[in-house]
Order: structure tokens, then sequence, then C-alpha cells
């Protein structure tokens, strides 16, 4: 870029740039090198280029060799195709067992595993593929010795671009990290403190983030209609991301008293995908329509031809279902058309249950952080 042009008018069309290009430009001098790796830089291109992105959604499996593969689908009205990408491994997860996808907010994958060298030690990884950098986020220890710890939520704030983590201690204590402030705070929630709620360990299908919320998939024992037996009913758990509160969503019967239920969403909305047996033959997606009424309402049911297991995975921008089939012993990942029930195959193959689908967006989210670094401070 020419000399002439003042640095001002040089930073305003660097905003501009993909994120692929503004890393590319990284190596024209050391005013843009330090510029474009600015924490101030990074939040002002991710606020103008998160809306300007093709639609697109990151695909990711493991091969009989347990080498990931990776896939970007992009994903507009008029076409759906995929473009393979290799990036850097996710440094830290090395050192984990156990690894787990959590889920994928405004760029940044978060995944959860124990300490190879302390299994007591749970850790999450949040990595942007796109830069190949990541950070490992040691979870604090639980505060008694009864009390088991869990990874609860993964999210990137749409307000300040703050990736947050939530841990919680069962009985309930929870406490929140946040990656500009690098330590947990503990969080006292009274509309949740006198719940017997548990949540799943964290993995595929345990959260799904939108706008400001991550939501949890939980469990509560009560008492039911006088029962004399308390029974275990699934609800939702919301974390606001901007004041750190949590709330309670009440399902709908059916769902409330289903055996297993999976969250994803559809744009910017919740879907609670229900197995309507043990062998996922039926999987039947509920979409909440209304935020505020929280009211949920029957999209379509997907029947898997026996012996060949679906499990939905995300859906398209149209609504379509991207799911998991398995045949023969080998995952494939297929696309459900609800109104006309074609099935289409995408060509992506992998080991059974080792598939994750997400909305992805390109984002320089942890440019300014040291690659590998470790947090592993707590209150």
């Amino acid at each position: 870029m020419s000399e002439y042009i003042p640095f001002e008018i040089q930073t305003e069309i660097i905003k501009r740039l993909p994120a692929k290009s503004a890393l590319k430009f990284r190596l024209v001098s050391k005013p843009w090198n330090s510029y474009i790796g600015s924490s101030d830089f990074i939040i002002a291109h991710h606020r103008r280029n998160i809306h300007h992105q093709p639609p697109r959604l990151l695909a990711w499996c493991k091969n009989p060799s347990d080498v990931d593969i990776y896939v970007t689908l992009f994903d507009d009205d008029d076409s759906f195709y995929r473009q393979d990408f290799t990036p850097k491994s996710q440094g830290l997860s090395k050192v984990l067992m156990d690894l787990k996808v959590v889920d994928c907010s405004l760029g940044l994958v978060c995944l959860y595993g124990s300490h190879y060298h302390d299994p007591s030690t749970s850790v999450a990884i949040l990595w942007n593929p796109l830069i190949k950098k990541s950070v490992q986020v040691v979870l604090p220890p639980s505060t008694t010795a009864s009390a088991t710890r869990v990874l609860a939520g993964f999210g990137v704030c749409p307000v300040t671009f703050d990736p947050t983590v939530v841990s919680i201690s069962l009985p309930w204590n929870a406490q929140v990290f946040t990656l500009t402030s690098g330590t947990w705070r503990s969080l006292m929630s009274s509309n949740l403190s006198r719940r017997n709620i548990n949540l799943p360990s964290a993995g595929v299908g345990s959260q799904v983030v939108i706008d400001k919320f991550i939501y949890l998939n939980a469990r509560e024992w009560r008492f039911v209609d006088k029962v004399a037996k308390p029974q275990n009913v699934n609800l939702i758990v919301s974390f606001d991301m901007t004041t750190h509160e949590f709330d309670v969503i009440q399902l709908p019967d059916t769902l409330s008293h289903a055996n297993f239920l999976k969250f994803s969403k559809m744009r910017d909305s919740i879907v609670v995908v229900e197995f309507m047996s043990v062998n996922m033959e039926i999987n039947v997606v509920w979409v909440m329509e209304d935020i505020v009424t929280k009211s949920f309402s029957k999209r379509y049911a997907i029947k898997a031809p026996n012996p060949t297991t679906k499990d939905v995975l995300g859906f398209r921008n149209s609504g379509e279902s991207i799911m998991e089939a398995q045949y023969h012993g080998e995952g494939t990942l297929e696309v459900y058309e609800p109104c006309s029930e074609h099935i289409s195959k995408l060509g992506i193959n992998g080991k059974p249950f080792s598939f994750f689908v997400s909305p992805y967006v390109e984002t320089l989210l942890l440019l300014d952080q040291a690659d590998c670094h470790i947090h592993a401070d707590s209150d």
C-alpha cells in the first residue's frame, strides 16, 4: 500500500479484509503486524465481518486411523458444497485423554478432556482452526470431596467477543472463566441453588449457543403429579454471558419425559432432537418458535431403515437435517430433506460417533494470545 496513504485510511481498509487475507497482510510491515495483532483490531475486525461472511458449517470426524478430518461446508440458497482443509492440530489436545468436542461459537472450537498425568484434572481447550492457535483452561477443583466437576458450557459473548467457560460442581456450585480476565470467578444463583439439577458431561449435543445465551441440556429429579417416587425430568438451563446469571426453561411434557435428547440450532432457534428408540432409529425434531414464550413445536420425524442408525448433528439454513448414518460399521454424513424425505450423501466418511457439525465463521480471535498458553488460575 502506498506510503502516501495515511495510516488511518490503511487501517480502515484492513478492517474490511477477510480473516485469511488479514493474516497474510501481517507480513507487509512491522506497523501492520502490530496493528493486526492487537486486541482492538481483532474485536473491530470480528464485529465488522461476522455478518458479511457466506453461511458455512464446520464438519469434523475421525478416520479409521484416528486421524482428524476437517471439512468446510458452504451453505447458501443455491448450492451446498464442501471444501477440505487441514488445520494444525489443537496443540495441547495431545496431553489430554477422552477428548470431546463441546461446541463451536463465533469461530472458536471448545474441546474438553482430562490430563494424561492427572486424570482428576479437567481441561478445556479453546481453539481457532483458522489461525492455528489454542489456549488451555484448567477447570478449578471441586469444593468438596463428594462433589463432581463438569464443564457445563462454552461460548463467545457476542457483545464483548470474550470467550467464556462455565464450570459447575454438583451439588450446584458454579464458576465462570473469561479469557480477558484469565481467572475463575464464583457465581451465586438463587434461582438454581434449591434445584436438584444434573448436567451431563460436556460433549456434542449437550449445549447450544444462541446470541448471548448458552443453553445447557439438563435433568432434574422431582416429584411429578403426586407420584411417590421422584422422576428424572428434562429441562434447559440457560446462562447469560453478559450478566453471568442462570435461568431454567421448562420443556413440553413430551420432551420433559423423553429418554434421550440432543441440542442443536437452526439459524437462531434452539432445536431439540428427541430419540424415540435406543438405536436412534427415529429422530423427532422440535424447534423453539418463540424465545420469549419458550414455546416448542414439532417439525418432523426421521425414521431410519433398519439396521441403519441416524443421528442428527446439525441443520442447513434451509432446515434440512445433517445426519450421521452408519452402514456396516462406518459412519457417513447425509442430508435429509423433510418435505420430500430425500436423503443425499456428502461423501464424508469416518469412525462411528466421531462426527461433529456446527455453524462456523472465520475469525481472528486468539490471534493476540500466546499459542498453547495454559490458564490455571482459580479464585
